[in-house]
């Protein structure tokens, strides 16, 4: 990507940062009362070009995580509006570190051998810490989250240390698959 395109693209992120931040503020504030339900859709926009630029025009890997992000969080908020409009925030939270768990694999996609392997795993991770909240925060079971916590936090300890373990194996396997291959 030539210089004055990254120019470009920061120039047009400004902008509609600016833009939708401003819409968020008059919303929040109570002057634009009209932007109702249609309000996810410049997050999902933003996100999704967030993501052409990166795919199509070359922009950085950076842009992948939060256009992914941006983008699920829309969508997950219309979705919440039009089915779940009785749940409270309080109640679905760990979707929103679901959507970040998510965010990891494109990312990884974009990278090699030890990286990607890393954000595989973090996305992994990430989800799987996701879904073991879900039931608290839904009411699913009679026990607490500090209840369970203050009971099984060492699990998180081994839990933590698998993971490590399966990153430096695979990074070990990876490099060496990556030297042989060279060779």
């Amino acid at each position: 990507m030539m210089k004055n395109d990254k120019n470009n693209t920061t120039l047009i992120l400004s902008v509609l940062f600016i833009l939708l931040g401003g819409s968020f503020l008059l919303w929040t504030s109570g002057f634009l009362s009209s932007f109702g339900r249609l309000w996810p859709v410049p997050l999902i926009l933003l996100g999704l070009f967030l993501l052409y630029v990166t795919f199509f025009k070359g922009g950085p890997d950076i842009y992948i995580f939060p256009g992914v992000i941006i983008s699920l969080v829309g969508i997950f908020v219309i979705l919440k509006e039009r089915f779940l409009s009785e749940s409270t925030l309080g109640m679905i939270w760990p979707v929103f570190m679901m959507i970040t768990g998510i965010a990891f694999f494109p990312y990884a996609g974009r990278k090699r051998g030890y990286r990607r392997l890393s954000f595989i795993i973090s996305g992994i991770t990430v989800i799987l810490l996701a879904v073991s909240f879900l039931p608290f925060s839904l009411g699913l079971t009679n026990r607490s989250l500090t209840g369970f916590v203050s009971l099984w936090w060492p699990v998180l300890i081994i839990i933590l240390g698998i993971i490590l373990l399966v990153v430096y194996i695979g990074g070990r396997y990876l490099d060496k698959k990556g030297n042989n291959h060279h060779q």
